[in-house]
């Protein structure tokens, strides 16, 4: 039988425990952290976020961190509500983590230096949680007070981790007088495009620059495109090398147009400063093209029509940079205008120093002639040339299935990065069949081994990947 007051105690607890519960699912008495992992799912929505800050008092605070956490400036009116709006409440500024000062736009339209860029530098307060600072379309050239306004961002934005320039006209002593400054600056990236004048698509317009920051305080990647002279190029990699090849220069990418000797000179000087080079990337581009993707522009380079380059100009380039000197350099990346080309390369390195050596062609190569004797042949003695664990890398293969069958015991790693983007690695890689990105599948098996491939629609820039 059960006890008389049993019930009364279950409904009391039943009562609490509703009570308890109830409690939890008001706003108000929710936890900052789990309000924040609500909020975080509209981050990058403007018009929700402002709706939810609008909402009640509950959601303002959190709402409004993820509003200001990302801000740009392109005109005196945003600037100046901007600064009231900090002096009425100091502590916004904690919250921004990335600042924008400038506007994106078409590559056609001249890039100005405006007149709000000074006051901004000397009115800005300090943003203690700064983590990258965006200069966007700014002319530098020929303007008094530059180099004070620059020290007055090194001293407002010490905590930066990513300086990013995007299509700005600059002179690179700009640049290397204030990376030094930023003390916990991570990564730099320059992408300039100089011929305003001239309806050139920049290679890095409208493009995301997709770089690891590491952990260490300092910067491990300097991201350089330019779409002036291959000399400007290797001057500008000169002239940042000397100003902190000691504090960030470990990593090196060079995206410029080396289609002469004239960058041959400053090239070599500026690795001269670099001795904790790990990799070198060097590239022959010209004429920037685009195609479209779905709903956006996807521009990068995919014409590549190379001027006629000698084999002497890459064996000259090869030995004017004086590779050996750099002694922890690991990866070395090449891209020339025919496969025929990669037998003089092959024959001046000493590839067995390289753990990993990528050679990339861009020409459109008939690898019919790649399945007879000769061209059999022709690989073989190109690979016994190179360390056997040596990834060389060739683009541009339209018959993926039957390339990878030829190559599959020759070359460890392949790359396709203009009409497929292919890898050939000894453990299986898998991708994702279902994101619409791809039109049809290729998958054949030999023994226990098997090749796998995925052909990207309209020819993006999407990779497809092999596996064997």
């Amino acid at each position: 039988m059960r006890h008389p007051t049993s019930h009364r105690k279950c409904r009391r607890i039943n009562t609490r425990s509703q009570s308890s519960i109830g409690s939890e699912m008001r706003i108000p008495q929710l936890p900052v952290e789990m309000m924040g992992e609500i909020v975080k799912y509209l981050e990058g929505d403007f018009s929700s976020l402002l709706t939810m800050s609008l909402l009640c008092r509950s959601w303002r605070n959190v709402s409004r961190r993820f509003l200001f956490a990302n801000v740009t400036i392109e005109n005196c009116e945003r600037l100046d509500f901007f600064l009231r709006l900090i002096r009425k409440e100091p502590g916004i500024a904690s919250w921004i983590h990335e600042l924008q000062l400038g506007r994106m736009h078409t590559p056609s339209e001249d890039s100005v230096c405006p007149s709000w860029f000074y006051p901004a530098t000397y009115s800005l307060p300090r943003l203690p949680a700064l983590r990258t600072l965006r200069l966007v379309y700014l002319n530098f050239y020929n303007v008094d007070n530059v180099e004070e306004a620059f020290g007055n961002i090194a001293r407002a934005f010490k905590s930066t981790q990513s300086l990013q320039f995007t299509g700005c006209r600059i002179d690179g002593n700009l640049i290397s007088g204030l990376v030094p400054r930023l003390g916990n600056l991570r990564q730099l990236s320059i992408g300039f495009c100089e011929e305003t004048d001239e309806k050139v698509v920049p290679s890095n317009w409208l493009a995301p620059i997709d770089i690891e920051i590491t952990k260490e305080p300092r910067v491990k990647t300097i991201d350089i495109q330019w779409s002036g002279s291959d000399w400007d190029a290797a001057k500008m990699l000169l002239t940042l090398a000397k100003a902190g090849h000691t504090k960030f220069t470990e990593t090196v990418f060079v995206s410029s147009f080396l289609t002469s000797c004239d960058a041959f000179e400053p090239l070599r000087e500026a690795l001269s400063f670099m001795p904790f080079l790990e990799e070198l990337n060097l590239r022959v581009r010209e004429h920037p093209d685009y195609i479209e993707f779905g709903e956006f522009v996807i521009r990068y380079l995919a014409s590549f029509c190379f001027p006629p380059l000698k084999k002497s100009n890459f064996v000259d380039l090869l030995d004017g940079l004086s590779l050996e000197n750099n002694k922890n350099l690991k990866r070395l990346d090449l891209e020339v205008p025919s496969i025929f080309n990669v037998q003089s390369i092959v024959d001046t390195l000493n590839c067995s120093k390289f753990p990993e050596i990528v050679i990339g062609c861009h020409d459109d190569i008939d690898f019919d002639d790649f399945a007879a004797p000769d061209g059999c042949a022709y690989l073989d003695e190109l690979i016994d040339k190179c360390d056997q664990d040596l990834p060389v890398v060739v683009r541009d293969v339209s018959k993926v299935e039957r390339f990878a069958r030829l190559l599959q015991t020759r070359f460890p790693i392949l790359h396709f990065n203009r009409k497929l983007q292919v890898k050939v690695r000894p453990e299986p890689f898998y991708v994702d069949h279902n994101s619409g990105l791809f039109s049809h599948c290729i998958v054949s098996r030999q023994g226990n081994r098997f090749i796998h491939a995925c052909v990207p629609r309209e020819m993006s820039s999407y990779g497809a990947r092999i596996a064997i």
